[in-house]
């Protein structure tokens, strides 16, 4: 008998642990050293459950039937008939000792619809989900217009963060979630430095741009010159069409905002 009922004790706190998300530690050594970001999207621990339900925002939800998925491998096959993915990500979290007055923000990136959501309050949303009520839109989130929120988290306490998103499959690669062109879930969390960092990377990269976008320009017109002195070589006209093209492919990409650039 007492052999039995221990059986079943052990049993029922397996399932309890079981049942249970685990919560994911996080401490300083975790910062990406380029740009002092925690990627959450890469963690170990979030659970995912396709569809949408406001329930799920609140941190006592039963995650009986959630899954274990990380945010990086959502893909077509989790779209529904009409190429419409949906569904909420959750994340149990908390801060180690290491984060003690060490200011945070979130920082979110990319153009997939998103509502952000930390110990059931509203925190973001990018683009619109539609559950407002108002049509699907994709975020115009790109570069740095990216949104940057201050965070108040103190060391040792649990949070959980819930992400409601919506993806369609891409109807340039129909193989594809529009996302898959890049990673969706660019959500981090971000030290003091981080925003210093990300705008030295800003512009070392905008001038980068400037120089390789001012070769293309002088290269794309030395063509067309030779070409109109030799217009006879069809092989000229062929390369100037060429670097043309090019050139107003990477200009479009910098300047027209991404959404735009993959719908």
């Amino acid at each position: 008998m007492r052999k039995s009922l221990f059986c079943l004790f052990v049993c029922l706190n397996i399932c309890i642990f079981i049942k249970a998300q685990e919560i994911v530690v996080l401490d300083t050594s975790m910062f990406e050293k380029n740009f002092q970001t925690i990627w959450l999207a890469r963690l170990n621990g979030w659970i995912f459950h396709d569809g949408n339900d406001l329930k799920w925002i609140a941190n006592n939800v039963d995650t009986t039937g959630w899954k274990r998925l990380s945010p990086t491998a959502i893909s077509m096959k989790d779209a529904d008939k009409n190429g419409r993915a949906e569904g909420w990500y959750r994340l149990q979290f908390k801060l180690d000792s290491s984060f003690s007055n060490v200011p945070l923000t979130l920082h979110l990136e990319r153009w997939l619809a998103m509502d952000i959501y930390i110990d059931g309050r509203h925190i973001a949303s990018l683009g619109n989900t539609g559950s407002n009520g108002r049509p699907y839109e994709e975020s115009s989130t790109y570069y740095s217009h990216s949104p940057i929120l201050p965070l108040s988290f103190k060391p040792g306490e649990v949070h959980v963060m819930a992400v409601h998103f919506v993806d369609y499959v891409s109807p340039l690669n129909p193989w594809k979630l529009k996302s898959e062109v890049d990673n969706p879930f660019s959500i981090s969390l971000a030290g003091p430095e981080s925003q210093k960092k990300m705008n030295d990377n800003l512009q070392n990269v905008s001038m980068f741009f400037t120089l390789f976008t001012s070769v293309c320009a002088v290269l794309c017109l030395l063509f067309w010159f030779l070409y109109f002195q030799n217009p006879a070589e069809k092989v000229l006209l062929f390369i100037s069409l060429g670097t043309t093209f090019f050139l107003c492919k990477i200009v479009a990409h910098a300047y027209i905002p991404w959404e735009k650039c993959h719908s």
